[in-house]
């Protein structure tokens, strides 16, 4: 495991391609100059390519012109304080016809109403990805990260939480 100074797992390529399968929704983002735009999309790996279904407009117009895209996923959970992210970039294109079919026998459709039946493939030229390593041993497991001193509701405890104020609720427990 190499670990950034950050308290960061480093992921290798295979572990970045283990976790993308594991997902359906990711963001594009595709650059205008000084300008980017980040755009969602449900997308399959076929292989290592990154594909997904889209109509007219910005995505498919950078895949007629072949350009570099950056493609990000990520997964956390809030309540266990862990997670991971992956960045690929690559080239985008429009897949062959064969690509199609592979990518339909995979279960991938457009969810967005419309005609969206023309297939970018994202082939990765660089892979990166981190997993959020849990531990902050100077946090109490039952408080929340940000700062407050708001600590968990007690499942024994019918009064809320104290407001974000700082005051506290009033209230009876069982």
């Amino acid at each position: 495991m190499d670990l950034a100074d950050e308290g960061l797992e480093i992921l290798d390529d295979d572990e970045c391609l283990r976790l993308l399968a594991t997902t359906a929704i990711g963001r594009v983002a595709i650059s205008f100059g000084e300008l980017a735009a980040v755009l969602p999309v449900r997308f399959a790996l076929v292989g290592s390519d990154i594909v997904f279904f889209t109509g007219e407009g910005t995505k498919l117009d950078a895949a007629r012109a072949g350009r570099m895209v950056s493609f990000e996923v990520d997964h956390f959970e809030p309540e266990g304080h862990d997670g991971w992210s992956v960045l690929v970039t690559g080239s985008c294109t429009l897949a062959a016809a064969s690509l199609v079919a592979r990518a339909e026998a995979l279960g991938l459709y457009p969810w967005a109403a419309g005609n969206r039946h023309r297939l970018v493939r994202i082939r990765p030229d660089f892979l990166s990805g981190r997993r959020l390593l849990t531990g902050d041993p100077a946090r109490p497991p039952d408080r929340p990260r940000g700062g407050t001193d708001r600590a968990a509701p007690d499942e024994r405890s019918a009064a809320p939480a104290a407001p974000i104020g700082g005051k506290e609720a009033t209230g009876t427990t069982t």
